[in-house]
């Protein structure tokens, strides 16, 4: 089983296909900051593991900057999914949601 923990970190630039994981089976990105995330940058997680239930947690991380599909994934839907209190530096408006589905892709 192979976890990987990417936590209390400053990136100055989260580039594309930043992380590219093989044979993962729990990937915890927590309690970061990322001042610029460019297309793509979480594109290259894919597949886990296929010995054991996979779990991605994206939490706690507060977003400066972000691309267009910055945060898009590949990870299957069998996967289980955390992803909560993330906060972004953009000016609270009514159009959030869409925001969110700008860099998130859905």
């Amino acid at each position: 089983m192979a976890s990987v923990r990417i936590e209390h970190n400053i990136f100055k630039t989260f580039a594309t296909e930043s992380f590219q994981f093989v044979a993962w089976d729990e990937v915890i990105i927590s309690n970061n900051t990322f001042n610029f995330v460019e297309e793509g940058a979480i594109y290259a997680i894919k597949e886990p593991s296929e010995d054991s239930e996979a779990s991605f947690t994206f939490t706690n991380n507060h977003i400066v900057d972000a691309n267009q599909k910055s945060l898009v994934t590949q990870i299957p839907a069998s996967v289980s999914l955390a992803v909560s209190n993330n906060s972004f530096r953009k000016k609270c408006d009514c159009n959030m949601d869409t925001y969110i589905k700008y860099i998130s892709g859905s």
